[in-house]
């Protein structure tokens, strides 16, 4: 690259339909790898659905890793080996049965390094690379590729000053010519021409010419450690002059023996303490300048001998300070690289992303799981915050994607307070009146009372019944009246008159912990018996119909935290985790909720159409939407809800209302 930095422009669009997908990719090499170069990766997908437009990260992911993993390799080594890793996956796939989509898609990796280029391509050949120096434009890659063909052929090349590089789909450059050559115009058009296509992904790599040193000592001259005025140059009398070459070669023979014997010796722990207090001294390095400059003021009158002694304390004295800078960067560069429990990390990561494109969620879990594990290590041995910082981004982001978590935004809409009585309200229940107003009810189990908060008019209510006896569930009956069942029995409310009605008393004080209901009869749950009570409403009374299951399940129903009705089946959610699921008094099945981390704990349960279960996971501050057969499909996260009680939801599965302490959160479940 001359020694000047590419300049590096990406032009990238994607249509949300059609099926063409691509993607860009740019990696720097790390502190300590600058021979490395940069990597570079365009990839265009035609036909892949949707799951596999994860390939072309998951192949450049394999590819950084490998390529940047050692700084003693060459380039052509790391980049030979990089590849490799980049057909194990496209392998992958092909024996997925994904060798449709793979033949007409591309794949082009290359590097840039010092003046050169090392360049690959896979797939069809719709993706190249494109050199345009002075007034001429050719394809790098010629046709060298065919079919599904892996990363196979290097091309390789020299790179000069105001090269123009074109990465990117033949489309994409189709209307710049080879009298085009003003940059800004080049990107006016290539941009132009990408809003044409429903997708197009694009790089122009610019090389800019070397800035000229001002002197063999500019870097020198120029550095904070020296002043600007000291200039060996203007120092030494006319006579002299012709030895600047001379000078130059001393100080850099010095320099390349002085560095070969710090290499062997660079790996002492003292030595290298020594090196890095003289840099934070800047007494030593104004003892060093003294000896530099009393070399440079010699009196030059002296014969020969002097000189050439004069010469030597100049070279010298740079030579030290130049190998004091090397030695510090060289412990620089050490410190900066990655240590192995950080490969390792991620390498456990990269390979939870490769299970999660493949569907391999158990295995991406366990990675998981064990990197989470491993960073935690981590932040006891004081690892440096932006290390961490990196680890924990990419963890989340995969982690994310398996567990598909949305950030949710909260909505605080009331605050419970100011009640005449004690009041403390354990449960929560979104009800619609008949006029069409939802109201949302709210029961204390110890204090026989009713809250009502009615949300289009933003007021509240409280209805005593007694001041003992709680309420442990509240239900719909008609459209008219709510179940409420309490300690002693089930009170029927009416929404109308506001006002409670009859209530049916418990026949053996039975010892009631839950009530689903849904129209004219409400199943209550008996931990003590083990038994649904089936309470029926007949004409404005309440009667016991009766055991609702055929037989007695003490083990399952003594277990229960809360359940759903949907009409047919009831729905218990267990201390366990379990949902028992219940049609026409006989268990139709056991549901175990999986796909969620390890630390879930499921709270209260509502059901949503679909059916879908929705169960809230108040210490985590998670709502997750899981399938009929328990399998998460979605998890909404906020932490305005953690410490959450209840739920409830309205009529379409949609809007989530939560009770945290003596605030009501709402929450949009998209």
């Amino acid at each position: 690259m001359a020694g000047q930095k590419p300049i590096v422009k990406e032009f990238l669009l994607n249509g949300a339909e059609g099926d063409i997908f691509c993607d860009l990719f740019t990696f720097e090499a790390p502190s300590g790898m600058e021979r490395l170069g940069t990597l570079f990766v365009v990839a265009e997908l035609k036909g892949a659905p949707k799951i596999a437009w994860g390939v072309p990260n998951l192949i450049t992911s394999a590819m950084r890793r490998t390529y940047f993993e050692k700084a003693d390799r060459r380039p052509a080594q790391a980049f030979t080996m990089a590849l490799k890793e980049a057909n194990n996956v496209l392998m992958h796939e092909i024996s997925s049965g994904n060798e449709g989509w793979l033949g007409t898609s591309s794949f082009v990796a290359f590097i840039l390094t010092e003046q050169s280029i090392l360049a690959s391509r896979a797939g069809s050949k719709t993706v190249g690379i494109w050199l345009m120096r002075n007034t001429v434009r050719s394809d790098i890659f010629n046709a060298d590729s065919k079919g599904i063909a892996p990363f196979s052929s290097l091309v390789s090349g020299k790179i000069e000053t105001n090269d123009i590089l074109f990465a990117g789909t033949s489309n994409s450059f189709s209307t710049i010519g080879n009298d085009m050559h003003d940059l800004d115009e080049i990107y006016r058009v290539v941009q132009k021409k990408l809003t044409d296509r429903s997708a197009s992904g694009a790089l122009i790599i610019n090389i800019p010419a070397k800035e000229p040193a001002v002197n063999p000592f500019a870097p020198l001259v120029n550095s904070k450690l020296i002043p600007t005025n000291l200039n060996p140059v203007t120092k030494i009398s006319n006579s002299v002059l012709f030895t600047g070459k001379l000078t130059k070669w001393f100080s850099l023979l010095i320099i390349s023996k002085i560095q070969t014997l710090f290499e062997r010796i660079s790996n002492i722990s003292i030595f290298r303490k020594i090196v890095i207090n003289i840099n934070r001294n800047p007494r030593v390095l104004k003892y060093i300048y003294k000896i530099v400059r009393s070399g440079i003021n010699l009196r030059w009158t002296a014969p020969p001998k002097s000189i050439v002694v004069g010469m030597l304390l100049i070279a010298l004295g740079f030579g030290l300070i130049k190998t004091a800078t090397y030695a510090v960067n060289l412990i620089k560069q050490e410190d900066n690289k990655p240590s192995p429990a950080v490969l390792e990390i991620e390498k456990k990561i990269d390979g939870a992303r490769t299970a999660l494109i493949y569907g391999d969620k158990k295995q991406a879990a366990q990675l998981l799981g064990e990197a989470q594990e491993n960073i935690k290590l981590l932040e006891q041995q004081k690892i440096s915050a932006s290390v961490l910082g990196t680890l924990s981004s990419s963890w989340i982001e995969i982690n994310n994607q398996l567990f598909a978590i949305k950030n949710v935004v909260s909505e605080n809409i009331l605050i419970l307070k100011g009640f005449p009585i004690p009041f403390n309200p354990k449960k929560i229940y979104l009800s619609v009146k008949a006029d069409g107003n939802s109201v949302l009810t709210f029961s204390d189990n110890e204090v026989g009372a009713l809250y009502r908060f009615f949300l289009e008019d933003k007021k509240g209510s409280i209805v005593l019944r007694s001041k003992k006896g709680g309420f442990v569930s509240v239900l719909r009956a008609d459209k008219s009246n709510l179940y409420v069942a309490g300690r002693d029995g089930v009170t029927l409310y009416n929404e109308e008159a506001e006002t409670f009605a009859s209530t049916l008393p418990y026949e053996n004080k039975e010892d009631i912990i839950f009530g689903v209901g849904l129209d004219k009869f409400s199943l209550l749950g008996d931990a003590q018996n083990g038994q649904l009570w089936k309470i029926a409403l007949e004409k404005e009374v309440l009667k016991n119909t009766g055991a609702w299951l055929k037989k007695a399940d003490k083990a399952t129903v003594g277990k229960v935290t809360d359940a759903a009705w949907d009409g047919k089946s009831v729905w218990m959610l267990r201390n366990d985790g379990i949902i028992s699921r219940y049609t026409n008094g006989v268990r139709s099945e056991n549901i175990t909720l999986t796909n969620t981390e390890k630390d879930f704990h499921a709270d209260s349960l509502e059901l949503a159409p679909g059916p879908y279960l929705i169960v809230l996971d108040g210490k985590a501050g998670k709502i997750i939407r899981f399938t009929a057969k328990g399998v998460s499909e979605t998890q909404y996260i906020n932490k305005d809800i953690m410490g959450a009680t209840d739920f409830t939801l309205s009529a379409d599965g949609k809007v989530a209302y939560v009770l945290v302490n003596n605030l009501v959160q709402k929450i949009i479940l998209e």
